[in-house]
């Protein structure tokens, strides 16, 4: 279900564009935030980005994504995105722990949301995350999250 996807794909990246629409649109109006990155990048850019992407795949359609940017230790959650018709079904979960089993030498992982953002909150300290620091950028109030599993 969970496979590692190349952006680079233009039928790829028109899916990943059209998901991560859908999905920051409702975290936009949580956090009441209307230019979040992914609402605002044009495909091109996102077909431009060196993240590493991976899939979650129902029917032939990419219902969840998660991206990430990664160094020898670190990892750095970039996206993580589902379509909201497929949300509380643990998909986010799913593609969190993938990426967590697949990177064994990893021992530090991070993440950024709104901090208004209770659901996403609440998602990545059940799977260990914890709060360390706030940033106020860009008018937007971001929370920072880490797990070390080491």
């Amino acid at each position: 279900m969970i496979k590692r996807i190349d952006i680079q794909v233009r039928e790829v990246a028109e899916q990943i564009y059209q998901l991560q629409r859908k999905s920051y649109q409702v975290e936009a109006e949580l956090i009441q935030f209307e230019c979040l990155r992914p609402l605002v990048e044009t495909i091109e850019q996102l077909r431009s980005t060196e993240e590493i992407f991976f899939s979650y795949v129902v029917k032939g359609q990419i219902i969840g994504a998660i991206s990430i940017e990664r160094n020898k230790t670190t990892i750095d959650i970039c996206r993580l995105m589902v379509d909201p018709s497929y949300f509380r079904r643990g998909i986010a979960r799913q593609l969190l722990q993938h990426i967590e089993s697949s990177t064994p030498s990893i021992y530090h992982y991070s993440v950024s949301t709104g901090a208004a953002n209770k659901p996403a909150i609440k998602l990545y300290e059940s799977v260990g995350f914890c709060k360390q620091s706030f940033e106020l950028k860009e008018g937007l109030l971001l929370v920072h999250l880490h797990k070390y599993t080491e």
